[in-house]
């Protein structure tokens, strides 16, 4: 019974809503997760750091970045800390450079830097280069493009992603409704959508879906992930000014 009122309790949008809204829900915020193992227990925190303008190669982009952490109390167990990084072009919401560090205790951290040439479709990873499809994404910048996206008006999508070597798709399909949360009214999205490879490999398959609350941009509520097994709930917790 426990573990059935977690899992309600990490799932409930109107209680994630309640919370957030005692706090004043706005724009251009840090936004702070937990990450549920299963959707019950909870192992990670992460952040989604506010997009900052800055410049690469001599054009303005955005820097988008997200950062998770173990648990104190499920460090013990496992204990590993993931960095995000991308540069992406406002004009047309295509990432130009990704960066991903991931360090696990015990082991050498692992990195790996990606620069895109969208013009070219190429991509070069470890100094290899790799054809890759037009307006591939890297993950932070596929939520970037979610977050902007106008769910009135767009009920389905097919994007791109490349991140290693093969090119994968992310196809969802979007659906909204109105919820009344503390005698106000919200408009939320939730999509529901599948990332999987574009040459059609069943084995590498994930299942994904997000409610997003309405806005200027659009703010991720919610997120459940299921690949190999594994169900991940990732619910928003607190909205934090830029730090």
């Amino acid at each position: 019974m426990v573990l059935i009122w977690a899992y309600r309790v990490n799932s409930n949008i109107s209680g994630i809503i309640l919370k957030l809204d005692k706090k004043g829900i706005a724009e251009n915020r840090d936004l702070k997760y937990q990450v549920n193992l299963f959707n019950i227990f909870p192992v990670a925190d992460a952040i989604f750091y506010s997009g900052k303008q800055e410049e690469y190669k001599g054009k303005k982009v955005d820097h988008l970045s997200a950062r998770t952490f173990t648990k104190r109390s499920f460090s013990r167990l496992f204990d590993a800390n993931v960095a995000l990084d991308t540069y992406i072009d406002p004009s047309s919401g295509n990432p130009l450079y990704f960066k991903q560090r991931i360090s696990i205790s015990g082991k050498e951290d692992s990195e790996k830097e990606i620069i895109y040439d969208q013009k070219n479709g190429a991509m070069e990873l470890a100094g290899v280069r790799r054809s890759i499809l037009p307006d591939t994404q890297d993950f932070l910048s596929a939520i970037y493009n979610l977050r902007k996206m106008d769910f009135a008006k767009v009920k389905a999508f097919d994007m791109n992603i490349n991140t290693n070597q093969k090119n994968y798709m992310f196809k969802g399909e979007v659906s909204g409704k109105s919820l009344k949360v503390n005698r106000k009214n919200y408009e939320i999205f939730i999509v529901k959508g599948v990332i999987k490879r574009r040459d059609k490999n069943p084995y590498h398959k994930t299942e994904i879906s997000i409610v997003f609350l309405k806005g200027k941009e659009n703010i991720p509520l919610f997120i459940k992930v299921f690949s190999s097994g594994f169900l991940l709930g990732i619910k928003l917790t607190d909205i934090q000014n830029p730090g």
